[in-house]
């Protein structure tokens, strides 16, 4: 009886995290239009320059998180 009423509640928490999954597109539509001539602010400190992988890693986001891509970094090495 235990494992039919486990069954049944598993079942039932599976579809309700399906459902609440689901996605409108045009949603994310209007706020990507009304948000496009914004720059977006993003914040980045690096712990350390150690290892050869964290210096690549600090120039990756410097080189992705420019103006002319419309973001605005904040660096900070930690």
């Amino acid at each position: 009886m235990r494992k039919k009423v486990a069954l049944i509640f598993t079942i039932i928490m599976m579809v309700i995290f399906a459902t609440g999954c689901a996605k409108d597109n045009r949603d994310v539509q209007d706020v990507t239009e009304e948000v496009s001539d914004e720059k977006v602010v993003v914040g980045f400190s690096q712990v350390g320059a150690e290892s050869h992988w964290r210096n690549a890693n600090t120039e990756s986001m410097k080189a992705t998180f420019t103006e002319e891509n419309g973001y605005e970094l904040i660096f900070d090495n930690g």
